[in-house]
């Protein structure tokens, strides 16, 4: 597992340095941003492996965080984490389509720990999708 690099974004910090010592503790090495401006900075030096996102941020929402991501580096799998029920199932669906996965807070760390691992695992490979977007997936 080490190697892996994880950017954590999310403008609650208290939320975002929980996942900063969640992942560090499973030997991923983490850098976290307030917010979406921040996080496209921290990019340009900072080759993550994965970018976990809060979808509701001030300034720059999650969603607009990852198609500026997939600008860049399209290969590069996200995670939008949202609070909102009524927006997970949407969500999940426009995921599919645009290669990035949704997850319902609070969060399943048990399911965030699996995503994270089969998204920047060995075994993940990029695909193309019908759309023509990339995202990565689990062979």
């Amino acid at each position: 597992m080490e190697g892996r690099r994880i950017l954590v974004v999310d403008d609650d910090l208290e939320a975002r340095e929980m996942l900063r010592e969640f992942f560090i503790d499973r030997e991923y090495v983490v850098e976290t941003a307030a917010g979406g401006p921040e996080a496209l900075q921290q990019l340009m030096t900072f080759e993550a492996d994965l970018v976990v996102t809060d979808l509701q941020m001030p300034g720059m929402s999650g969603l607009e965080l990852i198609r500026a991501l997939h600008v860049s580096r399209p290969d590069c799998p996200a995670v939008l984490m949202t609070a909102s029920v009524d927006r997970e199932l949407p969500l999940r669906q426009l995921g599919l389509r645009a290669g990035f996965d949704t997850l319902c807070k609070p969060l399943d760390l048990d399911e965030m720990a699996a995503l994270a691992d089969r998204l920047t695992g060995a075994n993940a490979s990029v695909i193309r999708v019908m759309d023509g977007s990339l995202f990565r997936n689990s062979t």
